[in-house]
């Protein structure tokens, strides 16, 4: 028997950035703007004409009523000539009784189709 070689990948960028912005929970309006520091990181490379794009975003921050929230994102890019897919998953974990925060996107081309999916938990 014998095995096939690895398919090579060439690695553009491969590093950790420092994020700070403000974002809502759309399942908790009513904690209001919370301040979000954490970090991202990516990996850009290249494999066999496809281009991928690889983020994991974690983040921490405080509401404006002082409910404390983690967070997560993980976002994945292919591209290549003829085709596309994007997928990102958000989560927003409260540390109080505010509902938590699930929110999913897909995009594929072709055919050209999206999904989206919010979901709030206690």
């Amino acid at each position: 028997m014998t095995m096939g070689s690895p398919a090579s990948a060439d690695v553009f960028f491969n590093g950790r950035s420092d994020v700070a912005f403000t974002v809502e929970n759309a399942c908790a309006p009513a904690d209001g703007p919370i301040a979000v520091t954490g970090f991202v990181h990516v990996v850009l490379r290249e494999q066999d004409g496809v281009f991928y794009i690889h983020n994991n975003w974690h983040v921490s921050g405080v509401s404006a009523n002082g409910t404390r929230y983690e967070g997560q994102r993980s976002i994945e890019v292919a591209s290549a000539t003829d085709s596309f897919s994007y997928s990102s998953r958000t989560r927003w974990v409260s540390q109080g009784p505010s509902d938590n925060s699930y929110f999913t996107f897909t995009a594929q081309f072709p055919p050209g189709t999206f999904s989206m999916e919010t979901d709030c938990r206690g």
